[in-house]
């Protein structure tokens, strides 16, 4: 009502106001009776009944109760028990172990040679693969007129007016042998040489030799002590099992001896090895089936 006493006001008095009115600058003001108005304010004025509790918030929580039920079958009689049985057995495997060993080496694993003068040489063929950790030698004649030098593995000596002659070979410590291969070669120096007769030492020398192949009027043999490489048989304990059915559908509810164990040998290569007590039994694993 103001806005419009205002204006008929201005339209009255003012040159100016009927000049800016003429040329459009002056709009008609909104009237607030206007319809849109109208239905706004009776929007505003029935917001209660249109929306409800106005001020309080449109989300609840609600308690709820509810229960669901499944109903499963067991296809399996629950009175029956299932076992399983493991049995234990000795197998085994070879380990490599170092040990040592001596060996004699008889007159027929030697080799003698005549060098076609005064001089047999020799040598063995060895027992086994390894390392010399001492050695000795023994040489046998019937005749105990024989004189001879002997030179092996570091000795350089002669003999003495009797059958049986030994000695030590400190040289041979250290020496590398491979099994049927020869060892480093010795000699036998014949000295019955007589008034200084070099033909009587040459035909003893090829006596020598006849002899030591012979090896009934003279014979030499060594003794080893060697350390060598071996094969160890080494025991192991198998468990077997035995169990008709699916273990992973039952529960293992009770583990009983049926055989108690023992000590038991097994044979290999001609050695008897001791098992090991209280494991070469038979268990008996009992089971409750499920579903």
């Amino acid at each position: 009502m103001q806005v419009a006493l205002q204006v008929e006001r201005g339209r009255r008095h003012s040159v100016n106001f009927r000049t800016a009115e003429r040329f459009g600058l002056i709009q008609e003001p909104i009237s607030p009776d206007a319809p849109f108005i109208k239905a706004s304010q009776d929007v505003q004025s029935r917001a209660d009944t249109i929306i409800g509790k106005t001020g309080q918030t449109q989300c609840e929580a609600q308690n709820i109760s509810r229960s669901e039920f499944t109903n499963y079958t067991c296809e399996r009689d629950l009175l029956v028990e299932q076992a399983c049985t493991r049995t234990a057995s000795i197998t085994g495997h070879y380990e490599n172990t170092t040990v040592t060993r001596t060996y004699t080496v008889p007159n027929s694993d030697f080799t003698y040679t005549y060098d076609g003068n005064k001089t047999v040489n020799f040598s063995f063929r060895a027992p086994a693969t390894g390392t010399v950790l001492s050695a000795s030698v023994a040489v046998h004649f019937n005749d105990k007129n024989m004189y001879y030098g002997f030179s092996w593995w570091g000795v350089n000596a002669d003999s003495v007016a009797k059958r049986d002659n030994g000695w030590a070979l400190p040289g041979a410590a250290g020496a590398a042998l491979t099994a049927g291969q020869y060892s480093p070669q010795g000699a036998m120096l014949n000295k019955n040489c007589l008034s200084g007769k070099q033909s009587r030492c040459r035909e003893y020398a090829q006596k020598t030799l006849s002899w030591m192949q012979g090896g009934t009027q003279a014979w030499m043999t060594a003794t080893l002590t060697m350390q060598v490489t071996d094969k160890k048989w080494v025991p192991d304990v198998v468990w077997n099992e035995s169990c008709p059915f699916s273990k992973s559908e039952g529960t293992l509810k009770k583990t009983e001896c049926i055989e108690p164990g023992s000590t038991k040998t097994v044979v290999v290569d001609r050695c008897v090895i001791p098992g090991h007590a209280g494991l070469l039994e038979v268990q008996r694993h009992v089971y409750d089936p499920g579903c």
